[in-house]
């Protein structure tokens, strides 16, 4: 098992963990590059490949020991990779950008003539049918190996993301898969629908929504479709459901759910994205934020938490609309923050902070926010604010 550690909206975490025991214990390991990472996808048990921010491309051939940086001429952001049994590798993210790699990540080929949006999510069949899924309706099909793709209309402009195939259908998730600040593309997951079909024409469109109403990811185990759901509740906890569809049955059910409380060990997580892995219907693995939770049906089995920051917020909630930083371990004076509201965006960047001195957010609405904080451009975490 192979995981990339997620922050508010983005993976800024630079480190790759690795269990190989069905996560009880992990491995870390440093791949040196200083850049947001979205997916990661391996050849064999050597050979992989991860995909980030500003073409960020790194591949391991010794199992995640050690990860080398492929340069490419594009600055595009990647946002999914995907390698198919003959080891050929394909990327896709902002602008269009397709990368391609024929021969076991020696070279690559790149290009952003297929499309203009941003490309979600790739993903093969075997090695000659292809599907990637984007931003405003995109969905495109190859059955050349990735010589030639063509579009497929759905007559929506709902955003298509975790791109899933079996041996005789596709699946996706539809709803609003990011937006462009101006500056910068967040990637986030809202989920609304799935989308179903066997021959690319007819398609069964079914609506997900449920108490939580945010499906952030998706992924296809024997027959049955699963999603994992995420949200704060307003009993001021937050939830971890994952449901699955057996479209065998026409039937769907919750699987795993674990609840608690705005103090628990995993209340900071990025609701907004998530992923999942489901090794049968037993067993799920939910990577948000900073933590990767192991579920069962009776509950979370363990929480790993890859970044305990050391950073408190006094008071939360916020009566005033003030609070004061302090750490145990950090000097705050070194510190960067930043405020995030629910939806990603940033609301307000915070400077000279002191220890202890109190810093108004007067123009900030009631709700909850997040605050993340960066130690010399490195992401160190986020911590919930509820403002009053």
């Amino acid at each position: 098992d192979f995981c990339l550690s997620r922050g508010l909206g983005d993976v800024y975490k630079r480190q790759v963990y690795k269990s190989t025991d069905g996560g009880m214990s992990w491995s870390i390991f440093n791949t040196q590059i200083q850049k947001a990472f979205y997916d990661i996808a391996f050849a064999d048990s050597n050979t992989g490949y991860a995909v980030g921010d500003e073409a960020s491309l790194i591949k391991t051939i010794d199992g995640g020991l050690t990860w080398s940086q492929v340069s490419l001429s594009t600055s595009q952001d990647l946002f999914s990779i995907t390698v198919t049994p003959n080891g050929n590798v394909y990327g896709v993210g902002k602008n269009g950008i397709l990368i391609t790699s024929t021969d076991n990540g020696a070279t690559w080929q790149e290009t952003n003539s297929i499309s203009s949006e941003v490309l979600n999510s790739v993903k093969f069949r075997n090695n000659n049918e292809g599907f990637i899924a984007g931003n405003n309706g995109t969905l495109f099909r190859t059955t050349n190996s990735g010589q030639t793709w063509q579009s497929t209309n759905l007559n929506t402009n709902d955003d298509f993301f975790s791109l899933n195939v079996d041996a005789t259908s596709v699946y996706f998730l539809s709803g609003d898969a990011g937006y462009d600040s101006g500056t910068n593309f967040t990637v986030e997951r809202i989920g609304y629908e799935v989308y179903k079909s066997n021959d690319l024409v007819n398609w069964d469109k079914e609506v997900i929504y449920n108490n939580l109403n945010i499906a952030s990811a998706m992924k296809i185990n024997e027959n049955k479709t699963y999603f994992v759901f995420g949200e704060y509740a307003l009993c001021d906890c937050c939830v971890i459901e994952i449901s699955h569809y057996d479209y065998t049955t026409n039937q769907g059910e919750i699987g795993f759910n674990t609840t608690m409380s705005d103090t628990g060990p995993f209340c900071d997580f990025n609701w907004h994205y998530f992923d999942l892995s489901v090794y049968d219907d037993q067993t799920a693995y939910t990577l948000s934020g900073s933590h990767l939770l192991k579920m069962n049906y009776a509950g979370t089995a363990s929480v790993k938490n890859f970044n305990k920051l050391a950073v408190s917020i006094y008071p939360n909630p916020l009566e005033n609309k003030e609070f004061s930083i302090t750490s145990s371990s950090l000097a705050v004076e070194e510190l960067e923050f930043q405020l995030y509201d629910m939806y990603g965006k940033m609301v307000k960047n915070i400077s000279n902070v002191e220890e202890n001195k109190l810093i108004g957010v007067s123009e900030l609405s009631s709700g909850i926010y997040f605050l993340k904080v960066k130690n010399q451009n490195e992401y160190l975490g986020a911590k919930k604010l509820v403002v009053k």
